[in-house]
């Protein structure tokens, strides 16, 4: 059974998460002064249909891309993301803020997971290293500002190999019960 925290332990590099908070807070700021001059770079070509999708689900309970009727069910999307962003848009604050707030913590959460992966395949150093390359990756750190999947999806996937990786550790014998 896995421990909440477990990978969080004296083998952790503390100094790296002194690090890993000034590189979320340096996420944070560079989101602000972008979302301050021009909140649209939050967009991608995808957003709309993610965004409408997830609006229409919230105000109808329809799954559906455009305000037509259900005959156009959105059929290339999956449906986990736009429950995402139905949540995410009941944050508060100005249109899309509160949706990439919770991306940046979920781009944080990620590099942990992450670092704690490492931690249990390869060692303090490992953990080290990989948080750091995660946390400097130019295109988590591009997604996680933008109204786009990836965030979600690498936490959920790390979150589900954090959770694996004790699974598949062989375990002892047990000693045959006393009769």
């Amino acid at each position: 059974m896995i421990r909440p925290g477990a990978c969080l332990s004296r083998s952790w590099p503390w100094g790296l998460l002194a690090v890993l908070a000034f590189l979320l807070a340096a996420r944070w700021a560079l989101f602000t002064q972008v979302y301050a001059v021009a909140p649209e770079r939050v967009m991608t070509p995808d957003s709309p249909t993610y965004l409408e999708s997830s609006r229409r689900l919230v105000a109808s309970g329809e799954w559906a891309t455009s305000a037509g009727t259900v005959a156009d069910p959105l059929r290339i999307r999956t449906p986990g993301y736009p429950l995402f962003l139905a949540v995410a848009q009941a944050l508060p604050g100005p249109d899309l803020y509160g949706l990439v707030v919770l991306q940046i913590l979920l781009s944080a959460a990620t590099i942990v997971l992450a670092g704690c992966l490492s931690l249990r395949l390869g060692g303090p150093v490992a953990a080290g290293v990989t948080a750091l390359i995660m946390a400097l990756d130019f295109p988590s750190i591009l997604a996680s500002l933008q109204v786009m999947t990836e965030t979600l999806f690498a936490f959920l996937l790390l979150a589900a190999l954090v959770a694996t990786i004790p699974l598949l550790r062989p375990q002892a014998p047990r000693p045959p019960a006393a009769r």
